[in-house]
């Protein structure tokens, strides 16, 4: 790994940095399934043990606090069993709760994962999906407010689920337009930030495709984003839209450059949940710290290629980012050379 990528990397520690959105709890259950029970087709699955991880906004936080960041997340939970676990994973990890609203009437957001020999058998997803009550939305704006002051990179984690209200994203532009930041927004809705002014939106590409009204989706993937880059740009606002495209990597759209094609990294086996968290807290670090579009992109990829080669809801630490930039230095040598602006 060449010194100016390593400077890059030290200067993701210290900086602070928002996620703001769904958090979820992401558990798991693991065992063997040999036998089918009497009263239903159905397998049985002998439960030998339990996982929780942070999931949505809270994997976002977990990856941010993971490659150094000091960081905040802002989210509304339910006071219920799931919130209380979430919660113990969020500390496990070492990201703070304090900035997490426990709403009355509230359901925490769960994805429940039945696992037998590491094959996923089913998954079982609850929670309230509502939007937050008035009392939490006013709660959430002042925490907002006083947390962006000290962020150099904000990033939003939308799943549609009733955390990001009309008057939160109003409070986001208010935000943005008064004292820009670095802001990522992962939504599955992006165009609701049209006007916020957001650095970069990060859709995976069926999500690119429904931004665009596109009625099936096109095989040549890669093709198609790069026909579509000014449409991309005008539809949501942003500055850069990164369009991420699994085993094909990712392409970004660039309003003075085109497009930047960033290939992914070979991962023999991949465990994919909670990904696209991993790219977007390690794009948001890579660009606060100064890094240029390519360099950026080509991080967030490489912190995505580890995070999926563990078991689990995907993160990746700040050291295990620099071995595998080590350990694949034909592509971090490549970040050494001409730094596109953002």
């Amino acid at each position: 790994m060449n010194a100016a990528l390593s400077t890059r990397l030290d200067a993701f520690t210290g900086l602070c940095a928002v996620a703001l959105g769904e958090a979820m709890l992401d558990s798991y259950l693991h065992g063997t399934s040999r036998r089918r029970c009497r009263e239903g087709a159905a397998p049985v699955l002998d439960v030998e043990w339990q996982d929780d991880f942070p999931g949505g906004a809270a994997n976002t936080a977990a990856n941010l606090g993971a490659l150094g960041a000091r960081v905040r997340l802002l989210s509304a939970i339910g006071r219920d069993h799931e919130g209380r676990r979430l919660c113990a994973s969020l500390r496990a990890c070492g990201v703070p709760t304090a900035n997490l609203y426990c709403a009355r009437g509230r359901t925490t957001l769960t994805k429940q994962r039945l696992v037998a020999e590491g094959r996923l058998m089913v998954r079982f997803d609850r929670g309230s999906t509502g939007a937050i009550d008035p009392i939490a939305e006013t709660w959430l704006a002042s925490r907002l407010t006083a947390a962006w002051q000290q962020a150099q990179a904000v990033v939003i984690s939308d799943y549609a689920y009733g955390v990001l209200t009309p008057a939160l994203v109003t409070t986001l532009e208010r935000l943005q337009a008064t004292t820009p930041r670095v802001l990522v927004v992962d939504a599955r809705h992006p165009t609701r930030y049209a006007q916020v002014g957001a650095t970069v939106v990060k859709p995976n590409f069926a999500e690119a495709a429904e931004l665009l009204e596109e009625p099936l989706l096109p095989a040549d993937r890669v093709g198609w984003v790069e026909a579509h880059c000014d449409a991309l740009l005008a539809r949501t606002g942003a500055a850069l839209v990164a369009v991420t495209l699994d085993s094909e990597g990712a392409i970004v759209c660039c309003r003075e450059q085109g497009t930047l094609r960033i290939p992914a990294l070979a991962c023999p086996e991949c465990h994919p949940v909670g990904a696209g968290d991993t790219f977007a807290a390690a794009l948001a670090l890579a660009l606060a710290a100064g890094a240029g579009t390519e360099e950026a992109m080509e991080l967030a990829t490489v912190a995505a290629g580890v995070a999926v080669s563990s078991p689990g809801t995907a993160r990746c630490s700040l050291d295990a980012l620099r071995t595998a930039l080590t350990a694949n230095a034909p592509f971090s040598l490549r970040c050494g050379g001409a730094e596109s602006g953002n």
